[in-house]
């Protein structure tokens, strides 16, 4: 054993380093003899000195030649001892400044700090720093003179840690760190017109079955030219509060945050799936601006209460693999054959060339777990396949036995055949390429379609589904397989572009009813194929849209008379065009016989007081009839207006005892007949 002492460094008192991942410390370190090893000093760059003087002596024997990357090459030989003695300059003082100031909008962006970095270290210890900003936007750091620095701003996240925003220095270009030179006053960083975002991200109550600290947020901002979701920056998640927060946030634009909680491997436990504000949680992500909630953000602005709720739980697939190699890493591919996607497990087997592993951050839903290995022993390649199903906030197990199997599938080519369009149907071809091209012969291979969400076909060809619009669904994955050889998997995304065709009819809509005023009206659709969800309604006068018509039946109204009545129907079917077609149209409307009834609130009174009679009118099942109408007590004659079909009538004072005939008639008005009370009714005036 040799042994290499390294008594200290002056005047700084460094510790050294082999380059051999040896610590060299004070005291002396054995090393192998017959071997050479490099010393470099940590801190400095011996190569940079130049006029400050620097000495390294080995027993006594001075060391000057470093090589291009700042280290001395020392032969070790058995049994010898050596003493390392290294003597560091007095470091000059830095007599340079680096200063200026931070602002937003003219405004000192307090809570910020400049951090720098020196370039030229040579003969510095300390290679990098930072100062806060002064409460007016003032910063200053000493520094060398000639020294190249680097500069960045910096703001803390939800964390506390110090994140990198975005600064013009001086008018120039944004960037994340700027050069300069010491001495360099007047460096004014301006940080662009921007605000900042903020919100907590909750989890269910009750037992925990996940690990916060793998939660994330993420920003997207709206592309309004090409209409999605843009990728804007993404944030931790403190994990003992749940905050988040987005610095540097550009004002002028339409914002919203998505948040999802990971699990680590083989943890047990099952993350939660992205959840975007307002609550959108679906495995496909949003394609409308509608789709959630949205905000913006002003300059200076501190956007804050941004907070998710996370709910909708990911899926685990736990995997136990026996027969591979021992001590080796399989290669495990998880093919959601629900969703089209594809994930992985890390296995390490042990001795036995057994081993298991969790992945608890995958979706649900039918998955082809694929394993292969190679046996350096038997020169062979290992494989195990299955399926399994797993459900939301569920692990499923699979176990695989692997088993000696050939390669000679080289190629799985599948292609999807359709128009890009909702309610189009899609048919899939697909190619199984091996070396030699007979080891494909007999080969088995199977389809799954997925909207994105669920399995939607086994067969051929799938129909592509409203929930596929404007998305890269449908998607195909085809499984080949064939005994004694490893399987492949094949994929293509179909896309779905456009609409589907709109519903057309194959029964034209039509209306049942009477074309008098006080008839109800009833639409009858039709029929229609493809079969809508639903229909909408708009009933028209002569062509133009009754005002509030919108349901499937309609009162005719003393407006119409003289007027044809038609309905427009529009089918409704998600995902597909919209085409309305208008029924037939009915006679133009006649005018209607009123139905009167009256009612004496005292069939008694006493002479020289008033009766009062309440009338109503109707014109069928319109209610709201219009007009004038005519009650004569006796020989007294008393004339009010109707309003809504209803009024209360007062008669004169009565002078004379004795019973007295009180009849009512509605006078003649647009659209209603002139008519009366079938039966005067009897008033007693005692």
């Amino acid at each position: 054993m040799s042994r290499i002492t390294l008594p200290g460094l002056e005047p700084t008192d460094e510790f050294g380093a082999f380059s051999h991942d040896a610590a060299l410390g004070h005291g002396d370190i054995g090393f192998e003899p017959d071997a050479e090893y490099a010393l470099q000093i940590d801190g400095y760059d011996l190569r940079k000195y130049g006029e400050y003087a620097l000495s390294l002596s080995v027993n006594g024997t001075d060391f000057a030649d470093f090589d291009e990357y700042g280290y001395n090459h020392i032969p070790v030989e058995l049994g010898e001892s050596y003493d390392l003695k290294v003597e560091l300059p007095e470091l000059p003082a830095r007599t340079g400044v680096l200063s200026g100031t931070v602002k937003r909008g003219g405004v000192a962006l307090t809570g910020a700090r400049v951090y720098w970095y020196d370039n030229d270290y040579a003969y510095d210890e300390v290679w990098s720093g930072s100062v806060n900003v002064a409460a007016n936007g003032t910063f200053s750091i000493p520094a060398y003179v000639g020294n190249e620095y680097e500069l960045t701003v910096q703001m803390k996240d939800s964390w506390g840690d110090w994140d990198t925003i975005r600064t013009s220095l001086n008018g120039g270009t944004e960037r994340s760190w700027h050069y300069v030179t010491a001495s360099a006053t007047g460096l004014n960083f301006t940080v662009p017109p921007s605000g900042t975002v903020a919100g907590t991200l909750t989890w269910p109550a009750g037992k925990l079955s996940t690990d916060k600290s793998y939660s994330y947020a993420t920003l997207y901002e709206w592309d309004s030219f090409d209409e999605y979701w843009e990728y804007a920056g993404s944030a931790y998640v403190n994990s003992t509060n749940g905050a988040y927060k987005f610095n540097n946030v550009l004002p002028g634009k339409t914002y919203t945050v998505a948040a999802y909680t990971n699990t680590y491997s083989d943890s047990g436990l099952v993350g939660y799936a992205t959840t975007f504000l307002g609550g959108y949680n679906k495995r496909i992500g949003p394609k409308k601006l509608t789709d959630v909630q949205t905000f913006t953000v002003a300059n200076n602005q501190n956007v804050t209460g941004k907070n998710i709720a996370l709910t909708r739980r990911d899926a685990g697939v736990k995997v136990n693999v026996t027969g591979f190699s021992a001590y080796s890493e399989p290669d495990i591919t998880l093919y959601n054959l629900s969703t089209g996607n594809e994930d992985g497990i890390y296995v390490d087997t042990n001795a036995s060339g057994a081993g298991n592993s969790t992945n608890g951050n995958v979706a649900p839903g039918q998955y082809y777990v694929r394993a292969t290995g190679y046996s350096p022993a038997a020169n062979k390649t290992r494989f195990a396949d299955g399926f399994v199903t797993v459900t939301e906030g569920k692990i499923g197990t699979l176990n695989l036995a692997a088993r000696d199997a050939a390669s000679n599938f080289t190629s799985l080519r599948v292609k999807t055949k359709g128009n890009h369009r909702v309610g189009a149907t899609v048919t899939a071809s697909w190619k199984v390429e091996s070396a030699p091209a007979s080891a494909a012969a007999g080969a088995s291979a199977k389809p799954y379609w997925s909207d994105g969400e669920k399995v939607i076909s086994t067969g051929a060809s799938a129909v592509s589904p409203a929930a596929t619009h404007e998305t890269a669904y449908p998607a195909v994955t085809v499984i080949a397989q064939k005994a004694g050889q490893v399987s492949l998997v094949g994929s293509a995304y179909h896309g779905t572009l456009d609409l589907g065709t709109a519903p057309r009819p194959t029964a034209m809509p039509s209306i049942k009813g009477k074309a008098i005023v006080g008839a109800k009206l009833t639409a009858n659709p039709g029929n229609w194929t493809p079969k809508p969800a639903r229909f909408a309604y708009q009933w028209l006068r002569g062509g133009k849209a009754i005002k509030g018509a919108t349901k499937s039946t309609y009162v005719v109204t003393p407006a119409d008379v003289k007027s044809r009545i038609t309905v427009r129907v529009t089918p409704l079917l998600n995902g597909h065009e919209v085409a309305a077609q208008n029924s037939a149209s009915t006679t133009k409307v006649s005018v209607a016989s009123p139905k009167v009834t009256a009612k004496l609130s005292k069939k008694s009174v006493k002479k020289g007081k008033k009766a009062v009679v309440s009338v109503r009118v109707a014109a069928g099942s319109f209610k709201k009839v219009s007009g004038r109408v005519q009650v004569t007590f006796g020989k007294q004659k008393v004339t009010k207006k109707i309003k809504n079909g209803k009024v209360k009538v007062k008669s004169p004072k009565l002078k004379k005892k004795g019973k007295i005939k009180v009849k009512v008639t509605f006078l003649k008005t647009k659209g209603i007949k002139k008519g009366a009370l079938k039966k005067p009714l009897t008033l007693r005036v005692k």
